[in-house]
């Protein structure tokens, strides 16, 4: 059971404060006379006329409170207030996302729904909270209480109303509370020597959830832009968050009261977005194939969601379904990949294969993997396997760790070697050559490469352009070959001093030494029946 709240009033007016009267320094904006920063106002205008709000009297003093109700008919976002208490809980799937699992026992009924306005944005306890806003449902509407600090001094009436407002519900619904208002909150309470109700209450911040369903397609998951990009929500007369506290001072200093109409609105539409945004996210994470997961983006964001929670086939359907609409190329390649790997797992290799052959077309690496994984496990096809293997040891931006490492690669080809037996891997093949092009194997290449038993390495650069080391040959030793064929070039003007031939020799690797057209047709010949490597210099 929570600690009644008893303010202290022990020390009401510390000395330094009643010091400070005395000599006439004024606190906060009660009582001032309005000084504008421009030229002076004719008449001062008071809070009550600019916002229609009335000061509530507590045991410890005056606080203005704005209260407004929505019928539950009120349409804000799209979404009519009435669908959140209609639906009693939030789904178990938006608890997950939040991060409490609590959430789900939770009514809708029994939530506030609140954003704060604070003097900075900081959470240090010289950072006030000068608005609350508290959203909730009660009866047959939505109300929403807005508790203003019109003077620090009546800190203690509102931290007291606030007080009075948590004892009659459970828990909380906020974006972004969990960091920032919650903590501000209980700080402004701790300053108060007071314990503040519902501290550990269950909580929904929606910023979570916002994250994971649609930070795919927005760029920001800031709530404006989760209002626009989301809710389809344009902001009228409001006033830019980061302004705040600086029209918040201006009232404090000069008794500017006018701004403060646009502060009250931008955190009524806070709060109402929350409670929209909050049946959005509810009602796709219910039925992820409804209207509401309408956009391709969305709905491959809830195929990861989906596939986080375990529900494979529902993460599936809403990878196929996110296909079927039109993609970013980047978000496409990234849904084929998850729904292949969700088809390998549940059986489906045939439709696995198929996707993995159309980003094998597009060079990634881990499509290489996966079908030479399937033709050496499903189809015991080693060859192929081996084939498919040196092809991606050939592709550029390899990663440096995984199964599409080139430490990964060479160690899965080294034990498809021993499954082909004596007979060996199949040696690339030259389909043609001319002036800075050749052909391997249907992949076309135009810098200089190395052909080695398990592949080909584009690409092959030299420490002197047109004249052969020993340096250069380094991955040639390492496949250990029986024969080199030295390409020239298309006129020979690459030269190959004998001590690099003496180099080779002592490695038992035999060299023939051809202009690059003929070098192409010889390594054909003796890939037949030798374990053959090839350095080729495609120009001059």
């Amino acid at each position: 059971m929570s600690k009644v709240w008893i303010p202290d009033r022990s020390e009401k007016v510390p000395p330094f404060t009643e010091e400070l009267r005395r000599l006439g320094v004024q606190l906060g904006a009660v009582g001032l006379r309005s000084v504008p920063k421009g030229p002076r106002s004719a008449s001062a205008t008071s809070l009550e006329e600019v916002v229609p709000g009335q000061v509530v009297e507590t045991p410890y003093g005056p606080c203005f409170v704005v209260e407004t109700r929505y019928h539950l008919e009120y349409t804000h976002g799209g979404f009519p207030l009435a669908e959140l208490p209609a639906r009693e809980c939030p789904t178990p799937h938006l608890a997950h996302l939040t991060g409490d699992r609590r959430v789900a026992e939770q009514d809708f009924t029994s939530a506030i729904f609140f954003d704060i306005e604070t003097t900075g944005l900081g959470i240090g306890a010289g950072m006030y909270a000068f608005m609350v806003g508290f959203g909730t449902f009660e009866k047959d509407g939505f109300c929403l209480r807005q508790y203003f600090l019109r003077d620090y001094h009546e800190e203690e009436a509102l931290l007291y109303l606030l007080h009075q407002h948590m004892q009659n519900f459970s828990w909380w619904v906020s974006f972004n509370g969990r960091n920032f208002d919650l903590p501000i909150l209980q700080a402004r309470f701790t300053c108060g020597r007071q314990e503040m109700p519902l501290a550990e209450a269950p909580h929904l911040d929606l910023l979570y959830p916002a994250r994971r369903l649609w930070r795919q397609r927005l760029k920001s998951c800031a709530l404006s832009s989760l209002e626009a990009g989301v809710l389809g929500v344009a902001r009228e007369g409001d006033v830019p968050g980061w302004l705040v506290p600086e029209l918040y001072f201006d009232y404090l200093r000069y008794g500017e009261v006018q701004p403060l109409r646009q502060v009250f609105l931008h955190n009524a539409l806070d709060i109402l977005s929350l409670v929209a945004l909050t049946a959005k996210a509810d009602a796709m994470l219910r039925n992820p194939f409804g209207q509401e997961a309408d956009h391709a983006i969305d709905l491959y964001s809830l195929g990861m969601v989906f596939e986080s929670l375990g529900e494979r086939h529902t993460a599936q359907c809403a990878y196929e379904k996110a296909l079927q609409k039109r993609l970013p190329p980047e978000v496409q390649e990234q849904a084929l990949r998850r729904l292949s790997l969700l088809y390998k797992r549940s059986g489906q290799a045939e439709r696995a294969v198929h996707i993995w052959h159309t980003l094998q077309e597009k060079n990634k690496a881990e499509a290489y993997v996966e079908l030479a994984k399937y033709y050496e496990h499903q189809q015991h096809d080693y060859a192929t396997a081996a084939k498919l293997v040196s092809e991606a040891l050939a592709l550029d931006n390899l990663s440096a760790k995984g199964d599409c490492s080139p430490q990964a690669l060479k160690a899965r080809l080294a034990r498809l070697k021993k499954k082909l037996g004596e007979g060996g891997l199949p040696m690339p093949h030259i389909e043609s050559y001319s002036f800075g092009r050749i052909t391997i194997d249907g992949k076309t290449y135009t810098a200089d490469v190395l052909i080695l038993p398990d592949g080909v390495r584009p690409g092959w650069w030299r420490k002197e352009g047109h004249k052969l080391h020993q340096e250069d040959l380094t991955e040639v030793i390492e496949a250990r070959p029986q024969v080199l064929v030295i390409g020239t070039g298309n006129v020979g003007l690459m030269q190959v001093p004998q001590e690099v031939l003496d180099y080779l020799a002592t490695h038992g690797i035999r060299a023939e030494v051809e202009r690059t057209a003929a070098a192409c047709k010889r390594y054909n010949e003796l890939a037949q029946s030798e374990r053959v490597a090839a350095a080729l210099h495609l120009t001059c």
